[in-house]
């Protein structure tokens, strides 16, 4: 088991090399772009679209698998507001916090999925770009080793996906190929 956030970010970059931790978007190789919300006038509406497209991907991606969330919390309180948005950090099954490159770090390790777990962050990442209630300003990757994979939910726009299992990211293409950005 990963025991520091150096050895966490060790096996990241060897998973998936030297890509940016804090925005899959540069990623030139193996990524898909989901857009998430359309451009509907009610916000709610939009927020239910939202969280419906990716506990989608997110179920299709992780279902049944373990789950590691790499997460960058900005600033001291964000936390808090994780913790006030609904997440039980003390639900995860391993947690790790620290400093690394500068950035607070929050590592959580679910052993099986759990869309219920993960909603708080979900609507966190939402809410903070539409300015609704609760909401945490994070950057969260949620990775999972073995397949090899790891998604950011940037905001209420979209999703990346990174992965070189390229049955994967054919299925998921195939499946949701009306919300791919090009």
């Amino acid at each position: 088991m990963i025991s520091s956030i150096k050895e966490f970010e060790d096996v990241f970059e060897q998973t998936f090399g030297d890509i940016n931790k804090e925005s899959l978007s540069s990623v030139p190789f193996n990524r898909i772009r989901f857009a998430l919300g359309d451009d509907l006038p009610n916000i709610d509406k939009k927020v239910k679209q939202v969280v419906y497209r990716c506990d989608q991907i997110l179920n299709d991606c992780f279902s049944e698998k373990d789950i590691w969330l790499r997460i960058i919390l900005w600033d001291r309180k964000e936390k808090d507001n994780l913790l006030n948005a609904g997440l039980n950090v003390t639900d995860a099954d391993f947690i790790l916090e620290g400093n690394f490159e500068g950035n607070n770090i929050l590592i959580l390790y679910k052993k099986k999925f759990s869309g219920s777990f993960l909603k708080p962050i979900v609507l966190s990442n939402i809410n903070f770009e539409i300015g609704k209630n609760p909401f945490a300003n994070i950057t969260c990757y949620f990775i999972n080793f073995s397949i090899p994979l790891v998604i950011n939910i940037y905001d209420d726009r979209g999703m990346d996906i990174v992965s070189a299992n390229k049955e994967l990211t054919k299925n998921l293409s195939n499946k949701y190929k009306e919300w791919i950005v090009t």
